[in-house]
């Protein structure tokens, strides 16, 4: 028979054993109904470098991270073996939990498991890491109107050795989630899930901004573990459907994300966990049947044609303000996103079915091929930009700033012009798919390439029903019903005084 007991494990410094080095070594001491014992990490660390109250390591120690981990892990250990000697025994002193945590009753093999999650989620930490730095010395060298060769190939040779090392890393990662016989859990599955993407980020197939969510949300499950389970990782074939649903709460409340986060948030999960069943780690996804739907933001503004109208003829004093309303009518008849629009260069420029100018660029966030022909509004700005010094230089179609600045810069143009809605340059997006395409005719399929969207579904965040399109498709539905042969038609009777007879025709 099992008795309820009291188990406490704490970290300290051991003040006493200061080494030649100047470190002092971190102990963990384990307490059970007020008996205790300890044991050495075997992590050393300067004195300043310990938070007492948290229990942490500092930033300052350059292993924090490292040293930070193993303690959670070690925890987490400690209490799987107390549970093991309570299962066995019927209860536990803390020299049976240690003596089993030294040499574990399961064998070698969890030990040695966990280990190497461990050093392979530290190992693709610091490849992330370093993935930052490139990721921002790449934006910050694209910025330039000038960069020099060497500063070039500087960049060519950070992203080599990224790759190099992913390929190293993924011989690693191979012995964990090939091996059947290995307990595979959601650090496991996340990592995997993670390091998969981040191949087809440095391979130009997938949108780092994507990836920089995939990166938070690791971070915001590893948090959830700890608090709610005071764990640092969980087996896969041990979760419950009140995971996700206790998950959503935490992250609700304590980092006040709102809907639509968690919303992504949900989805991450759902993919990290439909990818381990695709493995073959688990049979089913527990999380399946949760659901947490889109909610579709309020408030949703574009300009009005006749705004549009007014801006294109704007007379505008300074040349800046002049070249940044081009560009942004540009986007608003061509439908880019400022990626896109960024990038835009004139090898994206080819001649179409119809002998008309078309773009044939593939969408940063979606990977999907983003083809149009460019209205002629569109082709006379491109060759206004043609002779301008930054886009020779640069070799882009466009003279685009930084997102921050344009947006900025909209804002004051919506304060000249009058056009008191705007305010961002993604405004341009939802023009193109309401007043440019749908108002015209064009089908939702259509828009929706013409965007480059990848779900089709997606295409119903843009367009949305406005007064013009209700009485326009009103219009058509009334123009059908009264036509000649219509169910409505209208007819006259052959009387003198010429009065209207309305007859409705049978089926």
């Amino acid at each position: 028979m099992q008795v309820n007991q009291s188990l406490s494990i704490l970290f300290y410094r051991k003040t006493k054993k200061l080494n030649k080095k100047g470190l002092l070594p971190l102990y963990c001491r384990v307490t059970i109904d007020g008996l205790s014992d300890e044991i050495s990490t075997g992590c050393y660390i300067k004195y300043d470098d310990w938070e007492s109250d948290k229990k942490i390591v500092l930033s300052t120690c350059p292993d924090h991270t490292k040293i930070n981990k193993k303690l959670r892990q070690m925890k987490t250990d400690l209490e799987r073996h107390f549970d093991l000697v309570t299962a066995k025994n019927g209860l536990a002193v803390p020299k049976q939990v240690l003596e089993s945590y030294k040499s574990p009753i399961n064998g070698h093999r969890q030990i040695t498991e966990r280990k190497e999650n461990t050093a392979f989620s530290i190992a693709l930490d610091e490849l992330i890491k370093d993935t930052i730095k490139y990721q921002r010395n790449a934006e910050l060298f694209g910025k330039k109107d000038v960069i020099r060769p060497s500063q070039q190939e500087l960049i060519k040779e950070e992203k080599a050795d990224l790759i190099k090392r992913a390929e190293k890393l993924i011989l690693r990662g191979r012995k964990i989630w090939d091996n059947k016989e290995w307990t595979k859990t959601i650090v496991v599955a996340t990592d995997e899930f993670l390091f998969h993407f981040l191949e087809l980020v440095l391979a130009n197939e997938r949108a780092w901004p994507t990836f920089c969510k995939l990166i938070t949300a690791k971070s915001r499950l590893q948090e959830f573990m700890d608090h709610r389970y005071t764990k640092e990782d969980l087996v896969l074939s041990d979760l419950e459907y009140s995971f996700i649903s206790e998950f959503t709460k935490h992250i609700i409340i304590k980092h006040k994300n709102s809907h639509n986060t968690v919303w992504k948030y949900v989805q991450i999960i759902k993919e990290i966990i439909d990818r381990a069943v695709a493995h073959g780690w688990i049979t089913t996804n527990v999380f399946t049947l949760f659901t947490w739907n889109y909610k579709e933001p309020d408030g949703k503004i574009w300009p009005t044609m006749a705004e549009m109208l007014h801006l294109i003829h704007f007379d505008f004093k300074e040349q800046e303000l002049s070249q940044i309303r081009d560009v942004f009518v540009f986007q608003s008849f061509a439908g880019l996103s400022y990626a896109e629009l960024y990038k835009l260069k004139p090898e994206h420029l080819v001649t179409g079915i119809d002998d008309k100018t078309w773009i044939d660029q593939r969408r940063q966030k979606t990977s999907v091929s983003e083809t149009l022909p460019l209205l002629p509004i569109c082709v006379e700005i491109l060759e206004r930009f043609k002779s301008n010094p930054h886009c020779v230089r640069k070799n882009k179609c466009l003279w685009v700033p930084s997102n921050q600045y344009y947006n900025r810069s909209l804002k004051v143009i919506g304060e000249k012009t009058g056009i008191v809605c705007m305010s961002n340059c993604h405004q341009a997006r939802y023009f193109f798919a309401n007043e440019i395409a749908h108002a015209n005719g064009v089908e939702l399929k259509i828009i929706g390439t013409l965007l480059g969207q990848k779900d089709g579904r997606s295409i119903n965040t843009y367009v949305k029903p406005t007064k013009k399109t209700i009485s326009s498709s009103m219009k058509m539905v009334e123009d059908k019903l009264y036509a000649e042969d219509g169910p409505l038609a209208r007819k006259t009777n052959d009387s003198e005084d010429g009065a209207k007879i309305i007859s409705i025709k049978k089926k």
